[in-house]
């Protein structure tokens, strides 16, 4: 799925057989993460802050479509995620 945000297009791929409301979702907490950390100027976002967003991604999935549980650490952390990046 191709997403725009501010000028920037990212392509985002499906994550196993998640649902198309599933990956729009998905799509714009990673690209929130990356425009809410600062993480785009007016340069090119790096690879392994882009891996990171899509790693809080893939974990958030888990939690939400899945019920997965993390350790209280990862579990606190995508929590202030998606209170701070999800649609």
């Amino acid at each position: 799925m191709e997403i725009y945000k501010n000028g920037y297009s990212y392509y985002i791929e499906r994550y196993g057989i998640e649902t198309d409301k599933e990956l729009i979702e998905r799509s714009w907490f990673i690209v929130n993460q990356l425009h809410n950390e600062n993480s785009v100027n007016n340069e090119h976002v790096s690879d392994s802050v882009f891996e990171n967003a899509v790693k809080n991604s893939i974990l958030m999935h888990n939690m939400k479509v899945l019920k997965c549980k993390y350790t209280e650490e990862n579990t606190i952390k995508i929590t202030e995620l998606i209170k701070n990046n999800l649609c």
